[in-house]
């Protein structure tokens, strides 16, 4: 059986890095970032967490075998979008995808 995993971050940086690295080791990958990605949301606000979220449960009704959840910025000047996305888009990853885990 072919392994599903979801990455958000996928874009670009060690989210990218990690969607071609499990590519190349034949698994199938479901990405999710603001652009060039599976599922293409913003993380930063409930209804991309959510868009995200049922994006996923269509896209794998089967379940996930596994989630990196690797979205995150890094701006001094903008705090409240830097806790939406790293911590609150983690948050609603990982519990949100959890059923989807469980599946498989």
């Amino acid at each position: 059986m072919e392994r599903t995993y979801l990455i958000t971050g996928s874009a670009s940086g060690i989210g990218r890095a990690t969607v071609e690295r499990c590519r190349a080791d034949g698994c199938r990958v479901i990405g999710v970032d603001l652009h060039n990605a599976e599922i293409e949301t913003d993380l930063a606000t409930p209804k991309g967490r959510a868009r995200m979220i049922e994006e996923a449960n269509r896209l794998a009704p089967e379940g996930l075998d596994g989630v990196v959840a690797g979205a995150g910025i890094s701006s001094p000047g903008r705090a409240a979008e830097v806790i939406a996305i790293n911590y609150f888009g983690a948050v609603a990853t990982l519990g949100g995808l959890r059923p989807l885990l469980a599946r498989r």
